[in-house]
């Protein structure tokens, strides 16, 4: 990884405003908060203590801890003791990544994570990409002839795309699998959780079919992993991907756009 990566700010428990990043690989939290008497700014930069190389640093909403992917694994570092553990790893190095989005999320749906806090910061949501089934491709290097080509996968129209599906990794450890029919919607478009405490944390997926033509909208039981239906959007042709919905008002109604009377509309229900 280079460059900047994974900028996140929010407000901890004890009113400390952070930003969270990846920079080549490293991560590092940054104090957003006016300098003290005597401050550089230097001094409110501190590099967190995770494994390289690290990938979409994020950090929990308490402000306690950083998770981030690496080698594929979605890990978590602890702000105060340095502690790093793995959430969610796959049995050996191939072709599962946890915490990760795939290519058809990142290129085609504008889905850039794969994993999201809870509220509560006790648990986290994570993708797991299985590209097993994706089409491998050799690409050859005209100016090396004697280079052995090098292999990619690359889900191109009409063939296999990587099998995602979702799990919910406690913070004290264990994974609960997410259900839904991921035959017929194969595609994780997003995943939220909004708002804190009561109904609010329960978190909610939008799952699609792959001709585009239908659109779910789920409630994840964070106790079992099953899923509920809320709302189904269907189109005789396709449906659009609607940045920034699902989302939460206050009182809990869910935010949504349809396209109705012959305009896209922004509606909120139960």
């Amino acid at each position: 990884m280079f460059g900047l990566s994974g900028i996140v700010a929010f407000g901890c428990d004890a009113g400390v405003r952070l930003a969270v990043f990846g920079l080549s690989g490293r991560v590092y939290a940054a104090d957003l908060d006016a300098p003290g008497p005597g401050s550089t700014g230097n001094d409110r930069v501190r590099e967190v203590k995770a494994l390289t190389p690290a990938a979409d640093p994020r950090p929990d909403p308490g402000g306690q801890f950083v998770a981030y992917a690496c080698a594929g694994a979605l890990r978590v570092t602890s702000m105060d003791t340095g502690e790093d553990w793995a959430l969610a790893a796959p049995d050996a190095a191939g072709n599962i990544t946890f915490g990760l989005a795939e290519f058809i999320a990142a290129e085609e749906m504008g889905r850039v994570r794969g994993y999201w806090w809870a509220p509560d910061s006790r648990a986290l949501l994570v993708a797991r990409v299985d590209e097993s089934p994706v089409q491998r491709w050799h690409i050859a290097d005209p100016s090396n002839p004697g280079r052995p080509p090098a292999e990619v996968r690359y889900p191109a129209a009409g063939t296999p795309n990587a099998d995602v599906s979702l799990v919910l990794a406690a913070l004290d450890g264990g994974l609960t699998p997410v259900g839904w029919d991921r035959a017929a919607f194969p595609y994780l478009v997003t995943a939220v959780w909004a708002g804190s405490g009561g109904a609010t944390e329960t978190p909610l997926i939008v799952v699609q079919a792959r001709d585009q033509r239908e659109m779910r909208i789920l409630a994840v039981d964070r106790q079992t992993g099953a899923t509920t239906v809320l709302r189904a959007d269907t189109d005789p042709h396709w449906l659009d991907i609607i940045q920034g919905v699902p989302a939460r008002t206050a009182s809990g109604q869910i935010v949504w756009t349809a396209d109705a009377g012959g305009a896209r509309r922004l509606i909120a229900g139960p």
